[in-house]
């Protein structure tokens, strides 16, 4: 609604990477289609060694500065392989709730 305000993104919920030898995989938050970079991307990342199969409870959350105002398409992403690594079977939620929550911030002034 402001130029004068940042979004506050949090995504709630289970996160699973596995694959026989080993994996990376990269969730992250875009912004119309682009990835935060003021001041730096949303994201985290799983890295499992050999055939883990662990569904791990996680927040992944943060500010994003210099959206504007207007219209705001946000998405949560999955992307796997990380760089460098072997690709893996990335699960997001399964069998629990899952809750995103956006929120704009007045920057003080």
């Amino acid at each position: 609604m402001s130029d004068n305000s940042v979004l506050r993104v949090v995504w709630n919920g289970n996160l699973r990477a596995v694959s026989a030898s080993g994996s990376c995989t990269r969730w992250y938050f875009t912004f119309n289609d682009n990835e935060c970079d003021n001041p730096f991307p949303i994201d985290t990342s799983m890295h499992t060694h050999g055939s883990q199969n662990m569904h791990v409870g996680i927040s992944v959350e943060g500010m994003c500065y210099g959206i504007g105002k207007g219209e705001i398409r946000v998405a949560f992403h999955v992307s796997t392989p990380c760089s460098g690594h072997p690709a893996s079977d990335a699960y997001t939620g399964w069998q629990s709730v899952s809750r995103i929550i956006i929120e704009e911030i007045p920057i003080a002034q």
